[in-house]
């Protein structure tokens, strides 16, 4: 984590604005435990694009670590509009060796 965290770091020096670099800081910063930090990314990620869905689903999943779980939550549930978290449908299989009904 700490060579992405060096080579994010250095992109974002040069590219300051790049939202993806940001999300992808933001996580690492996660797996650290630097919470605070990656809250700070995904808030300027978001500044810079109020629709990304990446930096909201970032978001989300930062305020539930932190234990905000209301607002968590409620931005947690924009992960639908994230098109490869779609929802999905299940439906009751019997057992291999259960008997007809």
């Amino acid at each position: 984590h700490d060579d992405a965290l060096l080579c994010l770091n250095l992109l974002l020096a040069v590219q300051q604005d790049f939202v993806e670099a940001l999300n992808n800081r933001a996580a690492t910063l996660r797996e650290l435990g630097r919470i605070d930090d990656a809250i700070a990314d995904v808030e300027r990620a978001i500044a810079l694009d109020p629709t990304d869905l990446e930096s909201n689903w970032h978001r989300s999943m930062l305020y539930l670590l932190c234990g905000d779980l209301p607002r968590g939550f409620a931005l947690y549930e924009r992960r639908w509009e994230r098109g490869s978290d779609a929802p999905r449908r299940f439906r009751s299989r019997q057992k291999p060796d259960s008997p007809d009904r």
